[in-house]
């Protein structure tokens, strides 16, 4: 039996019994737990708010003889409001949180994970564009989980890069273009500089800072994505679900549209 104190993420909330929620939590020094809330789908439940998913709370929580712990006490810290203003950003938030739940252990302290998803829910909920903040989370994530490759050379034959295009290969990463096969896709040197400019020398909370044309984005977005299920073995079910509702989703237009000022002179 024990206690546990801590700060975590809402990953997941589904029904449980009449009026319970099992919740997949990610806290900052204990990593996933998987808990039970008692009442926490009650309209008057005083677990209610502190556990809806992508929010953030401090928990106390005990476990006895079961798997699952019990959520005693949870104060909330921010509901993360503003990811929730349309489907753009509630989709991605919700990419963010497959992510860490498939690239993270029950119980296995990832503090860097915890930081990054609290940071990009927090940009992902203000005015800046949300695709460039998922992208520099998910490499976070990425990072976090012992997976990013290199930016600075050949991730095939260990060389510096010697001329464009770049290109990428599943579970290696970038591969300068004699060390790529058939199959391999073009990386545009946009992309790989915006690589660089994120890769360690920006903290989590300048995340969405970087701008880049859209076309850039795209390839990035892609490429991230086909590294992580590459590694993970499958399609995450947000991914799956932002596969289908992202057609009908229209893009959210950042308040200056003009977008905030590119990191180190960046121009795509």
């Amino acid at each position: 039996m024990s206690r546990v104190a801590d700060t975590v993420v809402v990953l997941r909330k589904r029904a449980y019994r009449e009026q319970d929620a099992l919740l997949l939590l990610f806290s900052q020094h204990h990593g996933k737990i998987s808990a039970v809330a008692r009442g926490a789908r009650s309209a008057k439940g005083r677990l209610t708010a502190s556990t809806e998913p992508l929010a953030v709370a401090r928990m106390e929580l005990y476990q006895g003889r079961s798997n699952l712990m019990t959520v005693t006490e949870a104060e909330l810290v921010s509901l993360n409001a503003g990811v929730r203003r349309d489907l753009w950003r509630t989709g991605r938030a919700a990419m963010l949180a497959d992510a860490a739940d498939e690239l993270t252990s029950d119980l296995d302290a990832a503090p860097g994970v915890y930081d990054t998803l609290v940071a990009a829910l927090a940009s992902l909920g203000s005015d800046r564009d949300p695709t460039p903040v998922y992208v520099h989370a998910m490499w976070r994530l990425l990072g976090a989980a012992g997976l990013k490759p290199e930016f600075d050379r050949c991730q095939q034959c260990g060389a510096p890069w010697s001329t464009p295009p770049w290109f990428w290969r599943g579970g290696a990463g970038p591969v300068d273009g004699p060390c790529h096969m058939a199959g391999d896709s073009p990386l545009l040197p946009g992309a790989l500089q915006w690589l660089r400019l994120v890769d360690g020398q920006l903290e989590s909370g300048e995340m969405g800072r970087v701008q880049a044309a859209p076309a850039v984005y795209a390839v990035l977005d892609q490429q991230v994505r086909d590294f992580l299920i590459y590694h993970v073995g499958r399609v995450p079910r947000a991914f799956r679900f932002w596969d289908a509702v992202a057609p009908m989703a229209s893009a959210p237009r950042p308040k200056g549209s003009a977008g905030a000022p590119a990191a180190k002179g960046m121009t795509v």
